[in-house]
């Protein structure tokens, strides 16, 4: 009798299981002993439900909780903490659904392969894309992966003879958008600020912002107007080109350094040396006063920086520098005139055949 009631008794929690209404952890067999059942699974709880984008764009997606826990520091953060964890889904509405695809699909078989079949695929920004969600969301090995993918574009632009800005496949777009997605102190700034120097001519530094036909390509006035634009907002940006304005063709492709510089955490770059050796603590008095020369000139106009002799040590091109700045801050306006008056002189330094 008491056999046929443990029966029972067991057929009957059975049932619960089977309705989910059960979580019982302690159940008795048949022969009457104690055993611990494992916690059953939810599936309510076994999936995230992850809505990317917004307005018509917009995807969703459900998840294993497990994959994006192992692949993702912030999913592991969300999805572990006691205050989100009976969460159901998330919302991502600033980032590219696109991307997003490509990293889920990177998740699963841990291959870096973005899409190249939607319309309007450019390989600068798709990269660019995936480096700044691999880095919001913690995928360490989807943001490096992205990066390196950029640094192998840019390199082989830069040691591509003849290179310069009409050739480059960085545009002003792409240099303003990794600007607008990333912190000030972010080594993908740097890349891009990197890249570019690497891939112009001096005589394209020079007259940023003007219209420069190149024999292999063509930089228009609406381009520009729109490095213009980003050279006046970003300092960085004025102190690399203002660093490697000197430079001939050979030595300009060393701008880019090498893309394990880029790839730590806090990467400090040693702003006029060849990049060999990644400086400690702040920086140095130089690259501050070099930086403060730059912002404080009057040269922030159509000619975008003062001009470097083409030949020598870069402490005799740093002095002139200094020179032409301290002169225009001095003279305000009036200074920035007349040294644009004798501009003929100092283009004489400035050739075509550097690139």
């Amino acid at each position: 009798m008491t056999s046929d009631a443990s029966v029972d008794d067991y057929r009957y929690l059975e049932s619960l299981v089977d309705l989910g209404i059960s979580n019982a952890s302690d159940t008795t067999d048949p022969g009457g002993s104690s055993c611990d059942a494992p916690p059953l699974p939810n599936p309510a709880h076994d999936k995230l439900i992850v809505t990317v984008g917004h307005g018509i764009t917009q995807r969703t997606w459900f998840l294993q909780r497990a994959l994006l826990v192992q692949n993702s520091d912030f999913f592991r953060s969300y999805l572990t903490s006691p205050a989100t964890q009976p969460k159901a889904d998330i919302s991502l509405p600033n980032h590219d659904p696109g991307t997003f695809a490509d990293l889920v699909s990177f998740m699963h078989s841990n291959i870096y392969s973005p899409n190249t079949v939607p319309a309007g695929y450019e390989e600068v920004r798709a990269h660019t894309r995936a480096y700044i969600m691999g880095r919001n969301l913690g995928v360490k090995r989807f943001w490096t992966t992205a990066m390196r993918s950029l640094h192998v574009l840019f390199e082989a632009a830069s040691l591509m003879y003849g290179s310069n800005a009409g050739t480059s496949p960085i545009n002003a777009a792409d240099v303003a958008f990794a600007c607008d997605e990333t912190a000030s102190t972010d080594s993908l700034r740097r890349l891009f600020f990197d890249a570019v120097a690497s891939h112009w001519t001096s005589l394209e530094i020079f007259n940023i912002g003007q219209a420069i036909m190149r024999p292999n390509g063509i930089i228009d006035a609406g381009e520009g107007e729109r490095w213009l634009e980003i050279y006046n907002e970003y300092v960085d940006f004025r102190m690399v080109l203002a660093a490697s304005a000197h430079l001939r063709f050979e030595a300009r492709k060393r701008c880019l350094k090498n893309v394990d510089q880029y790839l730590l955490e806090r990467p400090l770059f040693d702003a006029f040396g060849d990049g060999d050796s990644v400086q400690s603590g702040n920086e140095t008095n130089d690259i501050d006063q070099h930086q403060e020369a730059i912002h404080t000139s009057s040269w922030l106009g159509r000619r975008a920086l003062p001009l470097l002799p083409r030949r020598g040590s870069f402490t005799r091109s740093w002095s002139r520098f200094q020179e032409d700045t301290q002169g225009v801050s001095a003279g305000g306006n009036d200074g920035a005139s007349d040294h644009g008056s004798s501009g003929a002189t100092g283009d004489e330094d400035v050739h075509m055949d550097d690139a």
